[in-house]
């Protein structure tokens, strides 16, 4: 829609409600039992930090309703691109339970459940009608693509050697993720709102200091907080600064999966 009427451009948490909401219909779309797999992954997701990123740094100046409904639609297919990630992640952890590997039958549908996850997120990236925002989210989609299959064939990986724990394996790996996730989604917003080079750097840097601050499982509420006024945030605009401290807030509140 093209309604250059402006929004409150600080109703943060309706959007992340909006967007959870629509993310929860993507989800459900699918039948049992590959429901199953998505959804509990989307619990274990929970909350969904790739939502609010995206959503927090993509606020215009003007900001706009066409903007407020691309970032919506951009923030879900990331996080739905997350949570392929993390379905597609059970067939590594299965064929390391034992010597028979995993059952065929949840193989055939890990497989499809990750694939309709990456093609819904692609979906709601195209929705955003902006060529270069779903150029970068290809880009993202090809980049945490490429990271999985290094980490699945590559034994020199500290966190894929016969000494590693699994919480350092889950926690390297959203390190990882979020790093690409964060970056990829920042960027794709960033070309929605018209933001300058400096503007997206510090975005970016944010977006950083963000996925450090997670490596830990869960994010302490220090770690979090720690991050509302840091030198990089004083140099976004007001709205996102709001934004900004907003996220960091919700993130350092305790949450209850969600199905």
């Amino acid at each position: 829609m093209n309604n250059p009427t402006s929004p409150d451009p600080f109703d943060f948490a309706k959007e992340v409600e909006e967007a959870v909401n629509l993310l929860q219909r993507s989800l459900h779309e699918l039948p049992s039992p590959l429901s199953d797999l998505v959804l509990a992954e989307k619990a274990s997701a929970s909350p969904p930090v790739r939502i609010g990123v995206v959503l927090a740094f993509g606020v215009g100046e003007p900001d706009t309703l066409t903007l407020r409904e691309q970032r919506i639609y951009l923030a879900v297919a990331l996080e739905i691109l997350y949570i392929a990630l993390q379905v597609h992640k059970l067939l590594f952890i299965g064929a390391e339970d034992g010597d028979d590997g995993p059952d065929k039958s949840l193989v055939g549908s890990t497989i499809l459940a990750g694939d309709y996850c990456f093609s819904r997120s692609a979906q709601l990236a195209a929705q955003t009608n902006s060529p270069r925002a779903v150029d970068i989210f290809a880009g993202a989609l090809r980049d945490v693509s490429e990271v999985h299959l290094r980490r699945m064939f590559s034994q020199s990986s500290p966190a894929v050697g016969s000494n590693a724990q699994e919480g350092d394996l889950v926690a390297a790996d959203d390190a990882d993720d979020n790093q690409l996730l964060f970056r990829s989604g920042i960027r794709a917003v960033g070309v929605l709102a018209g933001h300058g080079d400096q503007q997206t750097a510090a975005a970016l840097a944010c977006g950083a200091d963000l996925a450090a601050a997670l490596q830990t499982i869960p994010g302490s509420a220090a770690s979090l907080t720690s991050l509302r006024f840091t030198e990089e945030v004083k140099k976004l605009t007001q709205p996102q600064q709001l934004r900004w401290r907003q996220l960091v807030e919700w993130l350092a509140t305790p949450h209850l999966p969600t199905k």
